[in-house]
């Protein structure tokens, strides 16, 4: 198991060294109602507008949102959104870099526009980068002479924009190797060859099967003889292949070293989870870990961010977060609970509070939850201990113990806790809390939630949820009954 403490005393004991395209993701947010009268096309109320990083400067926000020390070679134009990945890089506390700006020369854009969190249309503004191989490797040799000698590893960031020609990757690697540090490549293209002498690669699942001759990766066995006609082509120690909602696996010459389940509750937005991987792969390469907590990790870290809208990063107090979090492995004290609250209320978030017996899961609960959760950031469920509901519900009941409503409830990605009360109400689980929400049922008048007057008066708010018809644990019970 992976300890945060030992994560963040590791961290600060290593430097990486970014080298690629540059990118700037920007997004357009907003609501559409309604068609064009121009054209069949939707109308984009915009509402706001918000910058990220993209490309390689995602894996270094990656890496800086961590507190790994970082340094980043790239090119960008002379140009406005230039200025933003400068002024975009200066917030990022762990990381340094050189982006000389290249004259007659656009800095590469893409704008997502967003309805409601869901994409819309991409526009991406690009051209050939106007430069040699000869000048690349001219403008960075020393650079990267200097920076090599004091880093642990070498990430190379291809996203395929002009800056790892063939000739910059083999001179590169060749630097490090000199240096004996150990070069990860997130790739892109159909031929790997020109990352010879590469430790590691990391791929996804479509670009695996492009390098090899489009050999099918439906299935971990087609990823793996994907993986070994790329290995029987080139020089590189391993491949780490990205697998989606499969996980991913990585494989070397000897064949499959090792699989890893992926992590993920909720996927709202892939973009620059790839970057997370190649990131997280290359502390482990740094700390020397052991494939397998390499890719722990990664897969932690990537099931957040997918998580999460538009290129995203997870950062220092999320993995801590998420590493001793044992809300989906336990139900959690509600002392810890209230303890866990309070950090996130610190954080700006909204904290909502459902409750119930949930004794046979049904789509009626599935309802609840799903319309508490639109109403807070996390949320909390109470249910009712084995020997409350037998006071509310009668001997026979519960048809399932708390630990298995506990565990199920956990499981699902609408919950962020699982916590037990004794008592016939959780009037005092709630004092004890202290929600920004609570949600309960149509079926109850807000006057008649527990814990509405307190919530209130603490200036929350409660709403009720409506109800789905012929749906209830009672009606589930009778139905396996006959």
């Amino acid at each position: 198991m992976i300890l945060f403490q030992d994560l963040v005393a590791s961290f600060k004991d290593i430097n990486i060294l970014c080298v690629g395209d540059v990118l700037l993701d920007r997004y357009v947010m907003g609501e559409a109602h309604r068609l064009s009268p121009e054209a069949p096309v939707p109308v984009l109320h915009a509402l706001g507008e918000k910058n990220k990083l993209g490309g390689a400067g995602n894996v270094i926000h990656n890496l800086s949102a961590l507190g790994v020390s970082c340094f980043l070679c790239g090119l960008v134009g002379k140009d406005a959104a230039a200025k933003e990945v400068y002024s975009l890089l200066d917030e990022l506390s762990a990381c340094s870099y050189d982006l000389p700006g290249i004259d007659g020369w656009k800095t590469i854009e893409k704008i997502r526009f967003m309805a409601e969190s869901k994409h819309m249309l991409r526009v991406d503004f690009e051209e050939k980068l106007p430069i040699t191989t000869e000048a690349i490797v001219k403008l960075f040799e020393e650079k990267w002479r200097a920076l090599l000698k004091k880093s642990n590893v070498l990430v190379l960031s291809d996203y395929g924009k002009g800056l790892l020609k063939a000739e910059v990757v083999k001179k590169i690697i060749q630097l490090a190797e000199k240096e004996g540090v150990p070069v990860i490549v997130d790739p892109k293209g159909t031929n790997f060859s020109k990352y010879a002498g590469a430790s590691l690669i990391t791929p996804n699942r479509n670009e695996l099967s492009l390098a090899a001759d489009g050999a099918p990766v439906g299935t971990i066995e087609e990823c793996v003889k994907a993986a070994n006609i790329v290995l029987d082509k080139v020089d590189v120690k391993g491949i780490l292949v990205t697998r989606g909602a499969d996980g991913m696996a990585y494989i070397t010459r000897e064949g499959l070293q090792k699989s890893f389940p992926a992590r993920v509750h909720a996927v709202h937005d892939v973009s620059g989870a790839g970057d997370t991987v190649i990131s997280m792969a290359g502390i482990g390469l740094a700390l020397d870990w052991p494939m397998e907590k390499t890719m722990e990790l990664a897969t932690i870290c990537a099931g957040k961010v997918v998580g999460k809208v538009g290129t995203a990063v997870i950062e220092l107090q999320e993995l801590e977060e998420t590493l001793n979090d044992s809300s989906h492995q336990q139900i959690v004290p509600a002392s810890k609970v209230a303890e866990k609250i309070k950090k996130w209320q610190e954080r700006g978030l909204t904290v909502g509070f459902t409750n119930g017996c949930f004794d046979i899961l049904h789509q009626g609960h599935l309802s609840l939850l799903d319309f508490a959760k639109s109403k807070c950031d996390k949320l909390i469920v109470g249910i009712n201990t084995d020997q409350s509901v037998k006071r509310l519900k009668g001997k026979k009941r519960p048809i399932q113990g708390e630990k298995i409503r506990g565990t199920v409830l956990s499981s699902l990605s609408q919950v962020d806790g699982v916590v037990l009360f004794s008592e016939d109400t959780p009037q005092d689980l709630i004092k004890v809390l202290k929600p920004n929400v609570l949600i309960k049922g149509q079926d109850y008048k807000v006057s008649e939630v527990v814990g509405a007057d307190f919530v209130l008066d603490q200036g929350g708010e409660v709403f009720l949820a409506p109800l789905l018809e012929g749906f209830s644990t009672t009606t589930s019970i009778e139905k396996i009954s006959t």
